[in-house]
């Protein structure tokens, strides 16, 4: 049940910012966005997929913040 109210809830956001999405598309959007971390020379980093499609819409929708691309690690 949860998992309706957020669809709604998303649903509802994007509409109100006037985008209209299929639920499959923005399942396979959000599953290709990925975060990992690797090191190099001693230095962590956090480095993030490219924002494909309609990504950056929907995390607008829900007034979130993508991380950079690439991130130092301390």
């Amino acid at each position: 049940m949860p998992q309706l109210v957020l669809r709604k809830e998303l649903e509802q956001r994007l509409t109100s910012a006037g985008h209209q999405f299929e639920w499959s598309d923005i399942k396979q959007v959000l599953r290709a966005l990925k975060q990992i971390e690797i090191e190099e020379g001693g230095a962590r980093f956090m480095i993030r997929t490219q924002c494909k499609s309609h990504c950056d819409k929907i995390v607008q929708a829900v007034n979130v913040a993508l991380p950079p691309a690439i991130k130092e690690v301390k």
